[in-house]
């Protein structure tokens, strides 16, 4: 897992696929375009992540970086090579004024 500034992940978007960890409250309030939401909170999380593609790249975030830091060492634990964990979250990616859809 390795942590990624908003400029950096917005820069590669394209290269990546992107988990919301969010709740899907949190989600439909705003979200980066294209984000899965897999709501790393509930015990699910684990077996959604496990029908993902293990050899892609995956972005993952939440509001401010601490439930995606969780989910990011989650799946790096099951396996996936290239996880990047958004700092800050959606509130650091609002704040360097990128955009988000509804």
């Amino acid at each position: 897992m390795t942590n990624i500034s908003p400029k950096e992940a917005h820069e590669k978007i394209g290269e990546f696929i992107i988990i919301d960890a969010r709740t899907p409250e949190e989600f439909r309030s705003g979200h980066i375009r294209g984000a899965l939401n897999l709501n790393v909170s509930l015990q699910s999380f684990g077996s959604e992540i496990s029908k993902l593609d293990k050899s892609k790249k995956y972005l993952v975030y939440c509001n401010a970086g601490n439930r995606s830091f969780y989910a990011s060492t989650m799946m790096s634990n099951a396996g996936f090579g290239d996880v990047f964990n958004l700092q800050g979250g959606i509130f650091e990616w609002e704040r360097n004024g990128l955009s988000v859809g509804k």
